[in-house]
């Protein structure tokens, strides 16, 4: 991060602020007391692809196209963001709390709050942005915005260098309290960053040491230096490099001080309250049957979190991997009382005395679940877990007055291990004014609302401690909906239960959810719309999930899903990588490597197939014998059971075999049935051909 000056106004942009003001005026009296957050998106920033792009280069011009947080350098395909440096709404302060969710819609269009971040960068900040003051009025601007005394650096208005130094290692160290929430909020001391800044700390010594050697500067003459330096350097990163100057090139009497900094190097802090924190890899090793696996979630892609999608047939180990994760995130007292021997979990066809779950998590630390062959007792390595973990097995018994009759209510995470315990009680914790303030109400009714497509003019409320859901003119209870709304409310709200605890907004809220199959009581419309919804209602949580049905794979991209399966000597899950491509139908799914059926028929038309290919085979052989004279005495082929099974196999299929080669695709396809004389050739590429185009298919690739 280094001091950036802040780019001019263009007069081109004027009117088109005035316009977008004016029109978000109109959107704040529309919706009153609700949040504009899904109204700012409908705006003429968000509708104007090109003028936002024209605003992000002008900003990007100033930085050298680098991000103004963490200075790694952006281009077009890296997904930068145009970003509000006063978020749009729902600003986060301490503990991530969002309790003022109109600040700062106001400030969408103003010149002086825009900045460029990397995704990365733009992913950790969110909507954080913590102050040390009192949270200004609704409009406020100038001086009023200041009075706030903003924790996160703005290189456009402050120096960097005043608030955080680099250190020899690639280190990043606070030295100020502004400093130290800026590293946190954006994760500054990433992995890769850190790595990042090491070579380049090496690569500028490298070019310095004949230069240090041979002269000894005075003051200007250092900054000459320093500038002419930073002139032709063109790897970035512009604020490292000139902080590794003004320590290593040593100015005559400055030795002395110049040692002190060297010595004063960056120490590794601990994650403090605004570090957003997400699971990167998942290591096990002697868990049960997974002698050795290691899953990593793919790098983002858009605006939502990647996910997990894990098949497989039963016993394959794919709520076990669930239940993996839920202990290596656990506290010490849930892992007792869910695991009171830990001898059942190991893997006894090893011979390794030692098994361990490692989930590494996004600021390089990790959480590590060890234990022995012959000890009862699970122990812990590592960083304390603070994101909300939730953990969902595949007997998620709704919760009412009468399915909870009797049973203990469930926690965060121990449905996945009991599944006796039913989930949340959605209209004893939402409809309670007790549990649920009026103001989180309406985040919720939102949340669900969006989950539930209600248009406009549809909303959520509660009265007398019910739920009601507004449909047109007239209004229906939670026990009235249908039983698919009521399956899928039950299943969002218990998740978003134990989100809130850090913040009622949903798009805000950060963690884990585990899921064991997630198909569970849906109608197929929702099979194939439930993880994109659940994508879009947490944008910044990150699933792991399994599924039987291939419908619930919908909504998984490129690299998100994997097949478990035993292997050959029954010891040990094997793991294969599937990526779902776009346009994949159902057919594709069942009969690729997720579920690997060798078709989607039914025995009695298979069979019907079959019978129908080898009667054309054996017509048309017949029909090749008589040609070369030799067909005498040959056994007459059953045309009227040709014509049954055509039509049968037409109303059942549709169009099938309707044409010349249609048929004669079957003829090829029961070649094996009936012999053919040698002279006969079939291509089995357009064999191939055919029988998808009998099938009404196009070939898989």
């Amino acid at each position: 991060m280094r001091k950036l000056s802040r780019p001019d106004e263009p007069t081109w942009y004027e009117k088109f602020r005035e316009m977008g003001f004016a029109e978000l005026s109109e959107l704040a009296k529309a919706a009153g007391a609700r949040s504009l957050q899904g109204y700012i998106r409908q705006t003429m920033l968000y509708r104007d692809k090109r003028t936002q792009d024209r605003i992000l280069e002008t900003f990007a011009t100033v930085s050298n196209n680098s991000c103004y947080a963490c200075e790694s350098v952006i281009f077009a395909g890296s997904n930068p963001a145009l970003d509000h440096y006063r978020p749009k709404a729902f600003a986060g302060n301490q503990r991530k709390e969002r309790s003022h969710p109109h600040h700062y819609w106001w400030l969408l269009f103003d010149w002086e709050n825009f900045q460029v971040l990397c995704h990365v960068c733009n992913r950790h900040k969110g909507s954080l942005f913590p102050i040390r003051g009192k949270r200004a009025k609704l409009r406020a601007t100038g001086a009023a915005l200041a009075d706030e005394k903003p924790l996160i650096i703005n290189p456009l208005d402050d120096d960097p260098a005043d608030h955080l130094a680099f250190g020899d290692n690639g280190w990043l160290e606070p030295l100020s309290k502004r400093g130290e929430t800026t590293i946190d909020v954006y994760a500054l001391n990433r992995g890769n960053l850190v790595e990042a800044r090491r070579g380049i700390v090496s690569e500028v010594q490298v070019a310095l040491r004949t230069t240090s050697r041979t002269m000894a500067p005075t003051t200007e003459e250092k900054a000459a230096l320093i500038d002419d330096f930073l002139r032709d350097w063109d790897r970035g990163r512009h604020g490292l490099v000139r902080q590794i100057l003004e320590r290593s090139v040593r100015v005559k009497g400055a030795r002395r001080k110049a040692r002190r900094a060297k010595r004063a190097a960056p120490r590794r802090r601990t994650s403090t309250r605004y570090e957003t924190l997400w699971i990167e890899r998942i290591t096990l090793e002697n868990f049960c049957l997974f002698s050795d696996l290691q899953l990593a979630f793919p790098e983002p892609h858009g605006t939502s979190e990647p996910w997990l999608g894990i098949v497989g047939e039963n016993g394959v180990g794919k709520s076990t991997f669930l239940k993996a994760i839920t202990l290596a995130l656990a506290k010490p007292a849930d892992i007792e009382a869910l695991v009171p021997d830990a001898r059942v979990v190991f893997n006894r066809n090893t011979r390794r005395r030692r098994g361990s779950v490692e989930v590494v998590l996004s600021n390089g630390r990790s959480r590590r679940l060890i234990f022995d062959r012959n000890d009862r007792n699970l122990r812990l390595e590592g960083e304390d877990v603070r994101f909300p973990v939730i953990a969902l097995g595949a007997s998620r018994i709704a919760a009412s007055a009468g399915a909870q009759h009797g049973l203990p209510s469930s926690t965060a995470i121990d449905n996945l291990f009991d599944p006796i315990r039913p989930l949340v009680d959605v209209e004893n914790w939402l409809a309670n004014t007790k549990n649920v303030s009026a103001r989180n109400f309406a985040s919720f009714g939102e949340s669900l609302k969006f989950l539930l497509d209600l248009p406009v003019g549809h909303d959520v409320a509660r009265r007398r401690g019910k739920i009601y859901f507004r449909r047109g003119n007239g209004w229906a209870s939670l026990a009235q909906m249908s039983d698919g709304f009521r399956s899928v409310i039950g299943l969002v709200a218990h998740i978003m239960r134990y989100l809130a605890r850090d913040t009622p907004v949903m798009s805000e809220a950060e963690g884990t959810v585990l899921l064991d199959e997630i198909e569970l009581h849906l109608h197929p419309k929702w099979k194939m719309q439930i993880v994109t919804k659940l994508r879009r209602l947490f944008p910044r949580v990150r699933f792991v999930m399994t599924t039987h049905d291939p419908l619930c794979l919908r909504g998984l991209q490129e690299n998100e899903s994997y097949r478990f399966q035993l292997n050959e000597a029954g010891t040990n899950i094997e793991v294969n990588q599937l990526s779902i491509r776009a346009g994949m139908d159902v057919d594709d799914l069942l009969t690729g490597g997720w579920f690997e059926l060798s078709t989607t028929l039914d025995d009695d038309t298979q069979d019907k197939i079959h019978e129908f290919s080898a009667l054309l085979l054996q017509a048309d052989r017949q029909r090749l014998l008589a040609a070369a004279g030799a067909g005498a005495g040959a056994e007459a082929v059953d045309e009227n059971r040709i014509e049954e099974l055509r039509g049968d196999l037409r109303r059942r299929l549709g169009g099938f075999a309707e044409t010349g080669d249609q048929r004669q695709g079957l003829v090829n396809a029961a070649r094996d049935a009936v012999p053919l004389p040698d002279d006969v050739e079939v291509s089995t590429e357009d064999l191939q051909t055919r029988i998808a185009e009998a099938f009404g298919r196009r070939e898989r690739t």
